[in-house]
């Protein structure tokens, strides 16, 4: 009988202590659910781009997609600028020092637009060297090159607001940036309609249209941005909050690995109808659901690390997996074994788990609690 009500008294606390918990899973649902929608809508721009493009033929496609490679690593100067912006601001709140809080939201801004303007100058006079090096054959070369100059001349819109939104998520104010990021793809889907297919007395500009229509969107959504900062350590709680983080990011990111490869075929022919790159893009589909689970988790592992001032590891990881595990991988897959796009796929997952498995064993030794910004 004892065994028995000591088993009811152990099940009791633990419910108790779930039941608790709830409020915490839904302030981190409130806060992070406009940061995942947010991350989507900035990749969904150039996606748009490409499925609206689609219409003009396989050239324009590849055009718009060459591209992206080229613009991901440029903004990954900022995602690293960010990630401090991020870390001090939400610490000088939490200590209620508006005066450092100010400081650090004008050296970003600074910052964010000399290097932004740096950038966009090498953009536009090495668009096409650039876009020739990671890949453009002579058939697309022009086109390509005349995207990603027209993307340049916008390049500082569209880095700020990236910047202004680790401000605010640094204060807790997740969804404003969400909000400018929804407007940005609006008007995006609107030029392009408007600019890519000469609607309306538009003139028909094609893929040079699409450039052009993010541009506007970008712009769009600096405005709002900037608009939105004229004037604006618990560490038992970071680990319960980033715990809750991971479990719940799981849970969505397996759900999306299953609906994309459930739905995998109708979402690449979105992008295309031709048989061959059905097949191929079906393939690759799969490899992108697999990925899934330990690529949220492990960017929510990092996120708590760097959120508590704990950046150099996953950069560290970053660059081990970027510029090492990737092309390692890549060139042995691709090379040796005739894998073609698979194995440079085969390289990312590896990557991906690498990454997962090293950064869970960096927050589970749990110093990123302690550690002094």
């Amino acid at each position: 009988m004892r065994s028995f009500f000591d088993h009811k008294a152990t099940v009791s606390r633990r419910r108790a202590k779930e039941l608790a918990a709830w409020p915490l899973y839904a302030q981190v649902f409130s806060i992070a659910a406009p940061v995942v929608v947010e991350l989507i809508l900035t990749s969904l721009t150039q996606m748009v781009d490409i499925i609206m493009v689609g219409k003009l033929g396989a050239h324009a496609i590849s055009a718009v997609g060459v591209t992206n490679q080229p613009r991901f690593i440029m903004l990954a100067s900022f995602v690293a600028l960010n990630v401090g912006t991020t870390a001090l601001v939400a610490r000088f709140k939490g200590q209620g020092n508006k005066k450092d809080a100010e400081l650090v939201t004008g050296q970003t801004v600074m910052l964010s637009i000399s290097l932004a303007f740096l950038l966009s100058l090498l953009g536009i006079l090495f668009a096409k060297p650039m876009v020739r090096v990671i890949g453009a054959g002579t058939d697309i070369l022009d086109e390509a090159s005349a995207y990603f100059r027209i993307l340049m001349f916008g390049f500082i819109p569209t880095a700020l607001p990236i910047s202004i939104s680790a401000l605010l998520r640094g204060v807790g104010d997740t969804k404003l940036a969400m909000k400018y990021n929804i407007t940005a793809n609006l008007v995006n889907i609107v030029f392009n309609y408007l600019l890519i297919y000469g609607k309306f007395g538009f003139p028909r500009l094609e893929v040079r249209g699409a450039a052009i229509a993010s541009v506007i969107g970008y712009t769009v959504a600096c405005a709002m941005a900037i608009w939105a900062i004229l004037g604006r350590a618990r560490p038992d709680r970071a680990r319960r909050a980033s715990a809750a983080c991971q479990k719940a990011g799981a849970l969505i990111s397996t759900l999306m690995g299953v609906l994309m490869f459930i739905f995998r075929e109708p979402l690449v022919a979105l992008f295309s109808s031709e048989a061959e790159i059905l097949a191929l893009g079906a393939g690759i589909m799969i490899f992108a659901a697999l990925i899934q689970p330990f690529q949220s988790s492990f960017q929510i592992y990092a996120g708590a690390l760097r959120g508590a001032g704990d950046s150099l590891f996953p950069a560290i990881t970053l660059g081990i997996g970027i510029l090492g595990i990737r092309p390692l991988f890549s060139s042995i897959f691709i090379q040796q074994f005739n894998m073609g796009l698979y194995g440079a796929w085969s390289a990312l997952m590896i990557d991906q788990i690498f990454r997962f498995f090293i950064i869970q064993v960096r927050y589970r030794r749990g110093r990123w609690v302690s550690i002094k910004v």
